[in-house]
């Protein structure tokens, strides 16, 4: 079987009647490379295009059951009584940015209404996901008497039993797909529930959070002032982008623009902060621009972190976005992260939000060093363990790696072979080993990886995916698996991991090669001197943009090309995987010029492109805008993201 074979990257070039192109540009006031895109996606039906031009923003107020009527109003009726009586609140956040977006909007909104709330976290690298033992310890320590989750809960049958057990009611705020059996909790807050299909399907984790604040404070008869409001859209924007959420579902896409819009006009300390380190050039930014600045930056700290070794966690994130406007609020904010200052010896110069902003930072960098230490050793695993002319799904076996860094070492195992790809990682003195997993768009891994979880349980009448943590009561096992169609992550005993190896081999057996196939759909070709900033104004004229509604595609043919300047994280000194480089018309003067990115197009580009200054290519890409930092130097106002090159014929 060639690896060629596998996710093989087919250019298709779409057509559209002009007719066609004419009725929407009268009807709506379209230019026609915008009615092209509506086109594309199939949104030229009257009531999708508006929800893409003009979402209703009464969405965003809307007060209606998101969950079972049955669960919601249990869950509204503890909290009311909750805050009669005084009693305290513990929010448990899944360590991802979308969880953690989610918590600070639950703690935001509930301590505006007078709730005493605590929040924690999953040590990600020791516990994985979801509702934790410990911090059910914590909250009973703490005198709390809810739990109350987010982006988390919704498969946490063990754990839930524990926090019943001591004496907590568990309130579960998720998004994510049921368990065939639902944990025993107070109130399942998740749009599954509701037992019809609802646009709150499509939300995200920190969605889902902010429709519960509102209806809260609906309930309580209380009104989300101004401020308030745009500072919980600007956060679930974070976590709707994070978490590659539909923006063709209309409550999505208002979170997002809205959000967006309130993050670049924010006056609040912790926020401002995380855009100065994300963005050190100034510039306004776009929905697309957060997925590789601002995410990244949330994710660290719950990848890596460990407070037990002085290593910050998912924690600091939430205080950091926290931080309020003026320094009142920054004072009070720097209480609470004062042990992060102690521990790292910060400068007393700097406010305290640009410190917070700053560590995570410094996290980030050290969660790429990991990640590449990592990388270099699964070089050397390959050749022993994967079959790559064969193999359907790529399976690396490590051992003591950390488990919340292998996703992003996974991401690229799939992106270099084309194919669904898993990191199995072991640890000395432990029982479990954690796996992750990823996927290529036409093939839901999630569902494969439960298929063999359920076969597994029916062979041997018990689950497959847990994990053993420690508590107050002594070891407890708790559910290990969780994610989406593109990602899922798990953790098993390794003496069940061979029996699980084959029944997920002999499932992906049965794909044909064809369900490996990529496609680009290429909107349009265009001319060297089309290419400027007013037409990618143009473009923007629909955003937002993302998951659901892509940044459109195009080509540029017979195109020359100058050798380009290798790039990566300053952890890569022997892998490049990313690639800079000029693209020029006839002319090779630099003001013809129009720089170009390649990310993980390294090796392509070095085999395919030579120094010749007769060689035409032709590329795909879609736009960057905005200045953006490589190391002491910026790069030009428009570039291109190049997605695929090839010789021109």
């Amino acid at each position: 079987m060639d690896n060629d074979k596998f996710g093989s990257l087919n250019w298709n070039f779409l057509s559209f009647e002009d007719s066609d192109i004419q009725d929407l540009n009268k009807a709506h006031d379209l230019v026609p490379i915008l009615s092209k895109m509506v086109l594309a996606e199939n949104l030229q039906n009257s009531e999708s295009l508006s929800n893409i031009l003009r979402p209703p923003t009464e969405l965003i107020q809307k007060i209606e059951y998101i969950a079972h009527p049955k669960e919601q109003d249990k869950a509204m009726d503890r909290l009311k009584l909750a805050l009669q009586q005084k009693e305290k609140i513990m929010v448990n956040g899944d360590p991802d940015a979308d969880g953690i977006s989610g918590a600070v909007v639950l703690v935001a909104g509930l301590r505006h209404i007078g709730y005493h709330v605590f929040y924690d976290f999953p040590v990600r690298c020791r516990e994985g996901h979801g509702i934790q033992p410990r911090i059910i310890d914590e909250a009973k320590k703490e005198g709390c008497s809810i739990l109350l989750t987010t982006d988390c809960g919704s498969k946490d049958r063990e754990a839930v039993d524990y926090a019943n057990e001591q004496g907590l009611d568990v309130i579960i705020c998720d998004h994510h797909v049921l368990g065939k059996k639902s944990p025993n909790a107070l109130a399942m807050i998740n749009p599954n529930t509701l037992g019809y299909t609802s646009p709150y399907q499509k939300l995200a984790g920190a969605g889902v959070s902010l429709k519960f604040i509102q209806i809260l404070f609906s309930v309580l008869d209380k009104e989300i002032p101004e401020f308030l409001e745009k500072f919980l859209l600007t956060v679930a924007s974070l976590g709707t982008i994070s978490d590659r959420m539909s923006l063709r579902e209309p409550l999505n896409r208002i979170i997002v623009s809205k959000g967006v819009e309130y993050l670049n006009d924010t006056n609040r300390e912790g926020l401002k902060a995380l855009l100065d380190v994300s963005f050190p050039w100034k510039r306004k930014i776009k929905a697309r621009d957060i997925s590789r600045t601002i995410v990244p930056r949330l994710n660290a700290p719950g990848r890596i972190g460990d407070p037990s070794k002085n290593i910050p966690d998912s924690n600091l994130v939430v205080d950091l976005l926290l931080i309020g406007i003026g320094k009142k609020n920054a004072a009070k904010a720097s209480e609470v992260v004062q042990k992060f200052a102690d521990v790292y010896k910060m400068k007393n110069n700097v406010t305290e939000a640009a410190k917070e902003a700053s560590l995570i930072d410094d996290v980030n960098e050290e969660r790429k060093k990991i990640t590449s230490k990592i990388e270099d050793e699964i070089e050397l695993l390959i050749e022993q363990q994967i079959d790559t002319e064969n193999d359907k799904i790529i399976v690396i076996q490590g051992k003591n790696w950390n488990p919340g860094v292998i996703g992003i070492d996974t991401d690229r195992l799939r992106d270099r072979f084309r194919r669904p790809a898993m990191i199995i990682t072991e640890y000395d003195g432990d029982d479990f080993v954690r796996g992750s997993v990823r996927s290529i768009p036409s093939i839901d891994v999630y569902s494969l990886v439960e298929r063999a979880g359920e076969a597994f349980e029916e062979a041997n009448g018990r689950p497959l995916f847990v994990h053993e943590v420690a508590s107050e009561s002594g070891a407890q096992l708790v559910d290990a698996f969780g994610g989406h169609s593109q990602a899922c992550g798990f953790s098993l005993h390794k003496k069940d991991l061979p029996e699980f190896l084959k029944k997920i081999r002999e499932i992906m057996s049965k794909l044909e090669i064809d369900d490996f196939q990529m496609t680009y759909n290429i909107l349009d070709t265009l001319k060297f001197e089309e290419i400027n900033s007013k037409f990618v104004d143009v473009l923007e004229g629909l955003s937002p943009f993302g998951e659901g509604f892509p940044f459109p595609i195009f080509c540029l043919s017979c195109c020359r090309i100058v050798k380009g300047r290798p790039f990566g994280n300053r952890y890569q000194t022997e892998r490049t995987p990313h690639i800079e480089f000029g693209v020029f018309n006839d002319n090779l003067q630099d003001r013809n010029r129009i720089d170009a990115t390649g990310y993980g197009m390294f090796d392509k580009f070095t085999n395919l492109v030579h120094p010749s200054i007769t060689e035409r290519y032709d590329i795909i890409f879609t736009f960057d805008s905005g200045y953006m930092k490589r190391g002491s130097r910026k790069v030009a106002p428009l570039r291109l993201n190049v997605i695929d090159i090839k010789l021109s014929k």
